[in-house]
This record gives structure tokens, sequence and C-alpha cells, in this order.
């Protein structure tokens, strides 16, 4: 029980008007969560899993592609040459994306590997589950967390496989717990983050967000630095010096990309296409294994896209600090602050990939539990991103690859969606401006 609550449970030294106060502070206690309202979410979030493995098995766009034929072809070129993806040799991904690939093996095997993924993405989801939906079933705000929980259940329905069958599906659920533990527990925060930017870039985001606005921030610092010292000493112990040039292969890896499809600034390119401006074409990158866009204008807009993430980060990390100078409490600007960084990850992103928007639920339920009703309008635009999101992949996709008006048009409301959160998020950096209390008399006296 919370320990404020149990010292206002207390009565007064023997007195009744003590126990009065008890009984009213008894109920006007909100209601806590159940063991049956646990166990039907951690149900619904296994239904989902399920569904989602029975759909991919048998859809004609194979979503969950990258899980058995690039993850487990890279496991099994590694089985083969003895060479680990990452230390011996490059890796598109951080070194620490080969160990949920590896255990997914051992779990389901070369024949069941899909469902060995599926398994070791539900064990992940399932600690902020518990964090949200049976941990302290009966503080204050353990209703505030059930609703975020299930607003995450349904979003990542609402995404459909591109939310399981990728490798961020292991970072998101490491990111929602990292931020559920950043107020007490800075430390563990911090390495949580660091984690999951060894296993997918996109974390660190969120550490910026955390570095920020704690006031502990060393502490969040220091324990990303041990993560990363044992990372690189482990990885240099077991491939020797050469690994440290494969340990940073995922960023040269990204160097060489063009304007993906479905990224936000090829939005634009891809309308003109679908309107016959001639110049522009849609093909299939295989070497990194993406459907890029050319044509008049692609380039240059690849080209300034990193520099302007920089900017666009820089900008919400300076309004972040402005408004913490200015009365802004961290439980509002730590949410906000980070959907603002991730939001940029994805809009000034030369990619586009659908499951980079189940990024989204990390600071969209931190927000619904620390700064609630600020946060409904970001809850809903950001399930409509998902729904919107499903629908270009898998269903919609090949309208979207020939450039058809209905792929173009699904494609820019859900871009247009995406950059409406943007602003949400810096509408949300504002300090909360509260009209000051006058007394009575004062403003009395002062009439006169």
């Amino acid at each position: 029980m919370n320990e404020r609550f149990d010292r206002s449970m207390k009565p007064a030294a023997d007195g009744a008007a003590g126990v009065d106060a008890a009984e009213r502070s008894t109920k006007r206690r909100p209601q806590g969560i159940s063991g049956l309202e646990t166990l039907a979410i951690f149900l619904a979030m296994a239904g989902v899993h399920a569904y989602m493995l029975w759909f991919a098995s048998w859809h004609e766009s194979i979503p969950f592609n990258d899980v058995t034929t690039v993850y487990r072809g890279w496991l099994d070129d590694a089985a083969a040459s003895g060479e680990i993806p990452g230390i011996h040799a490059p890796l598109v991904y951080p070194v620490l994306a080969i160990v949920p690939m590896w255990l997914a093996s051992v779990i389901g095997g070369e024949h069941l590997y899909a469902v060995g993924w599926i398994v070791v993405v539900f064990l992940a989801n399932c600690l902020p589950l518990y964090l949200l939906a049976a941990h302290d079933a009966n503080a204050f705000n353990a209703r505030l967390r059930l609703r975020a929980a299930w607003w995450w259940v349904i979003a990542v329905a609402l995404l459909g496989p591109a939310a399981l069958g990728r490798i961020d599906a292991i970072t998101i659920p490491i990111v929602i717990a990292a931020l559920l533990f950043a107020r007490r527990k800075v430390a563990t925060s911090g390495a949580l983050l660091t984690i999951g930017a060894w296993i997918k870039v996109w974390p660190a985001a969120a550490f910026v967000a955390l570095v920020t606005a704690h006031r502990h921030r060393l502490r969040a610092i220091l324990a990303g630095a041990v993560v990363t010292a044992l990372v690189i000493v482990t990885a240099l112990l077991v491939g020797g010096t050469d690994a440290f040039s494969n340990l940073t292969s995922f960023v040269s890896g990204q160097t060489g990309r063009g304007l993906q499809v479905e990224s936000v600034a090829a939005g634009w390119f891809v309308w003109l296409g679908s309107i016959d401006v001639p110049g522009y074409q849609i093909f299939f990158n295989s070497e990194i294994i993406t459907v890029e866009i050319t044509g008049p204008g692609t380039a240059a807009v690849a080209g300034v896209l990193t520099p302007l993430m920089f900017i666009l980060m820089l900008g919400f990390v300076a309004m972040a600090v402005w408004s913490l100078r200015n009365g802004g409490q961290f439980a509002r600007v730590l949410p906000a602050l980070t959907l603002g960084l991730v939001a940029t990850f994805i809009a000034a992103n030369k990619v586009g990939s659908p499951q980079f928007y189940g990024w989204l639920a990390a600071p969209i339920v931190l927000g619904m539990i620390w700064d609630g009703r600020r946060y409904r309008l970001p809850a809903i635009v950001g399930w409509v991103v998902a729904a919107l999101t499903q629908l270009i992949y898998p269903f919609m996709y090949q309208f979207v690859m020939s450039a058809h008006d209905a792929g173009a048009l699904v494609l820019g409301v859900r871009n247009l969606l995406l950059l409406t959160l943007l602003v949400m998020a810096f509408r949300l950096l504002l300090p909360v401006r509260r009209r000051r209390f006058v007394p009575l008399r004062a403003s009395l006296t002062a009439g006169k």
C-alpha cells in the first residue's frame, strides 16, 4: 500500500475524529486492479500475439519475412561460418539485436522459429504489462495504469503484424518499462534504455529525454556508460580488436540508404507519382531489403533529413529545458519530450518502416499515467496512426509501391497525423499556467 495513503489511514490518538477521517479516506480511495482484470489483460495480449502469428503464417505479404528469412538466415550463416554478426561480421542493427534472435532459435528451433520469436516477444512484453497491470495493484494510479495497459494492447492489435514481427518488438517493452522506472529508479531506467539502444538505435531518443528532464541525470548517464562498456569489452574479448569496426557497422550501414517509400518525406513524391508526374520510380533495394523511391528532388530531400532530425531534436531539448526552468514538472516534461523526440526520429527519417510507429506507444503510455487528461487526444491519434499503418502494410502495400491514388492518400493522411503528434508534443511541453489564488479579503481590499 502507498505509504502516504497508509499514514492517512491512521486515526488520531484514540479519537473518533481520527476514525472518521480514516473512513472518509477509505471511501475516497480509488478502486484497485483485481486479479481477474490482470489475468484478462495478459490473456488479451497473448491472444494478440497468437493471432498475429496465425495471420503471418498465411498472408501473401509474408509479414514475418524479416523474422523467418532475414533473422533466421543470419543465425544460419553464423552457425556455418562461426562468425557472430555484429562482432566478427557487420550487422545492420546494434550487436545486442542478435540475442533475442538467438533466443527465438533456442525456443523454436529451425522449424518453429516464428513461434519461438513470438514467445520471446511476448515474454518481453510481460515486463511492462506486469508493471502496468499487476504491480502495486492498490496504488492510487492503478486504474490509470490499467487504462494505459489496455490502450497499449489495442495499439499493438491495430498496428498489426509489423508490431511483433521486427526487432523493434523487443525494444518497445524495454523502453516502456524504463520510462515507468524513470521517476524513482533513474539508474535502472538509464541502463534499460542503453540496452534497448544496443538492440535498435531509437531508444537513445528516450535516453536523451531522461537525462534532459531528470535532476539525477548523472546516475542515468553512469548506468548507460557501464552497460556500453560491458557490451564493448565483451565484444572485444570474443572477437578481438577487429570487433570494434563491426560494433559500429550499423551506423555506416545506414548512410547509403535512399528515400524509403513509406517515409514521411517520401509522401510528397509518392503523391507526385500517383498523378503521373514523370521521373519517379519505386524499386526494391535488395541490399538493405527496403522499397525506395527515386526521382527529381528525392536525393536532395534524403540528404537534408539527418541534419533536420538533429535540429528538431535540439529544439525539443531546448524547449524542455526552458519548460523545466519556468515551472514545468518532470512528470509532464518527460513523456512530452520523449514523444517529441521519438516522433522526430520517425518524421525526419529516410526510412519509414511500419514497425517504427510502435515506438509511439512508450511516451503515450507514460503520458496517460503521469499526465492523464492531456493525453486523451494523443492516445486517440496514436490509435488512428497505428490502424492506418496496418492498412498501408500489409493490406495496401501494393497500392503504395505502385503509387496508386488510394495508397498515396492513406499514406499522406497517416503522415499528417504523425506530424500532428509532433505539434502536440510541442504543446504538451509548454508549462501549465495556473491562475494565482487571491484570498477573498485581499481582493475586496484591493477593490476599494
